[in-house]
């Protein structure tokens, strides 16, 4: 023990000494998300606390979202037990896109350190028809950071908000009211020319007699009906409310359609009443099909259809709702998704859903989610993949997709579905003209044949552009996860031939063997005869 001890001691010493580094990141503008025609300035600051000691080299190194990008900027430093490293990065205002900055410390040739900060350059989205805009966004905590949000929000050509209205915070005892949370919503809703639903959502403790997880049924639907009143009189700019959320699962909602049209049928007259122009929806259901379909017969059958104005439903399943709209005799009944996510590595799945939504009548998408405050590790895990920005305020994946789809979707008036199946091809039109065209493939097929009228324009799911000129009347055009068409028309060619170029199996080096998969299709009866030739630029 008499050995032990100091051992023991000078360890944990060395260990208080040598704590977790710090790295910051302090930008110019919020979130490093740049809508004005000026350049993003990035001061990056390491401090050791004794971590590292020693030469190291410090690497920095600025990519897309898609990882291409230039050689790291790197020097070589010897750092002190307390040294402090700072540096200055001017991403210029030319250099348009969503970016990712690396910053890297290595040692003896092994990664000893490594950050990533993110940010974009973008060209202001100007919605052009902000009341009917199709796309909408789920602002958690409006109320808290709507100053922060709806600047960019507006910037990305977003116009409509879903927002949360607590019951329990703006009624916390029975005829007590605190509005600040609806008061600064509705503040910042104005004061950045936004339209909105509210959701009326999270009872107070004292109105319901069982609690569930997300606060349980009203004891009295009256009191409910009455606090729905009041907020629909008190915010007469807003017309839309939506009762509750998602009561198809148990967890928020208990007595399924049959006793929810019973609080439908208390508060539509209320809301109704207090502003004439109001629309009120049924708390969208959940992404459950069997839920989803259970609970909007059982309201149904309880006769709630004159109770609400907007058919509302959750994340995807637009086919089931369609189906029932139909059979209930309810066709001319709008229709809106009003939570509808998919996360980082989908988020073009997001697009298909919104765009495939379209054609089937869905008149707007609220997608899930902004931001939220995530601090517990089962937090980043259910909402950091969805969320569009990160605690920082930095952009996620799914934001340059979503921005992108915003500004390919602005102004849309129309959008059909030109052909099915494998290839998903869709024409819009919009208040400018057009068409234009948005096309994805279900198969995994990454390349498609077009008939072709003049040069089109590209632009695939995160926002890069390039442009291709057809070839007697006919184009291949590359297919990502989503790929948008610009500048001339055209349609299906399932009769052509097409080679499809597949990615390599190991880097192409010029003197090496390496293999490119290539692969044709053929759907006409005749032979298909090509050349293949593979040629690079001077400076590949």
């Amino acid at each position: 023990m008499k050995i032990l001890l100091p051992l023991f001691l000078a360890v944990a010493a060395a260990a208080a000494c040598a704590a977790e580094p710090v790295f910051s990141c302090r930008g110019n503008v919020p979130g490093n998300i740049q809508f004005a025609a000026g350049p993003v300035r990035l001061e990056l600051r390491f401090e050791n606390h004794g971590s590292l000691a020693g030469e190291v080299t410090e690497l920095v190194r600025l990519a897309d979202f898609h990882g291409n990008g230039e050689a790291p900027l790197r020097r070589r430093v010897m750092m002190e037990p307390a040294g402090v490293l700072e540096r200055e990065i001017v991403i210029p205002a030319e250099r348009r896109g969503a970016f990712r900055l690396t910053y890297s410390l290595m040692r003896n040739g092994e990664l000893v350190f490594s950050r990533d900060v993110t940010g974009a350059i973008l060209e202001p989205v100007k919605a052009l028809d902000p009341e009917n805009s199709p796309i909408g966004m789920y602002c958690y905590n409006l109320h808290w950071n709507g100053k922060r949000e709806l600047p960019v929000l507006r910037n990305m050509g977003i116009s409509w908000i879903r927002a949360n209205l607590s019951w329990g915070r703006s009624e916390p005892e029975r005829g007590r009211f605190d509005w600040k949370q609806g008061d600064d919503s509705s503040r910042l809703l104005k004061e950045y020319g936004m339209h909105a639903m509210f959701n009326l959502v999270y009872p107070p403790r004292w109105a319901v007699d069982r609690v569930n997880m997300y606060g349980g049924n009203p004891a009295d639907f009256g009191d409910y009906a009455a606090f729905a009143a009041r907020a629909a009189a008190r915010y007469l700019h807003i017309r839309h409310w939506s009762i509750w959320n998602e009561p198809d699962a148990e967890s928020h909602w208990e007595g399924g359609g049959a006793e929810f049209a019973r609080l439908l049928k208390a508060t539509a007259p209320s809301i109704r009443a207090a502003n004439p122009e109001a629309k009120v929806l049924p708390g969208g259901v959940t992404g459950s099909p069997a839920l989803a379909e259970r609970f909007y017969r059982e309201l149904q059958r309880a006769g709630a259809r004159p109770d609400f104005d907007i058919y509302e439903y959750h994340y995807r399943n637009i086919s089931l709702h369609r189906r029932l709209l139909r059979e209930f005799g309810w066709r001319d009944m709008p229709l809106w998704n009003t939570e509808a996510a998919e996360g980082a590595e989908k988020a073009a799945q997001l697009v298909r859903e919104t765009v495939s939504g379209l054609a089937a009548g869905v008149e707007r998408t609220f997608i899930f989610l902004y931001a939220i405050p995530m601090t517990r590790p089962e937090e980043f895990e259910e909402f950091g993949p969805v969320v569009m920005v990160d605690n920082d305020g930095r952009p996620t994946g799914n934001f340059p997709v979503v921005y992108t789809m915003s500004r390919q979707l602005n102004g849309i008036r129309e959008c059909r579905e030109l052909s099915s199946g494998g290839l998903r091809l869709f024409s819009c039109r919009y208040r400018d003209g057009g068409p234009r065209y948005i096309l994805w493939s279900s198969t995994g097929a990454r390349a498609a044949t077009l008939k072709c009228g003049g040069e089109l324009r590209i632009t695939d799911a995160t926002g890069t552009e390039s442009r291709l000129v057809p070839f007697e009347g006919f184009i291949s055009v590359p297919v990502s996860e989503v790929t948008y068409l610009d500048g001339a028309e055209v349609t299906p060619a399932a009769e052509r031939a097409m080679a499809e170029i597949g990615t390599p199996r190991t880097t192409p080096v010029f003197g090496n063997e390496f293999e490119i998969p290539l692969s044709f299709h053929n759907p006409a009866p005749g032979p298909f005869h090509g050349q293949a030739v593979l040629s690079a630029s001077p400076d590949w």
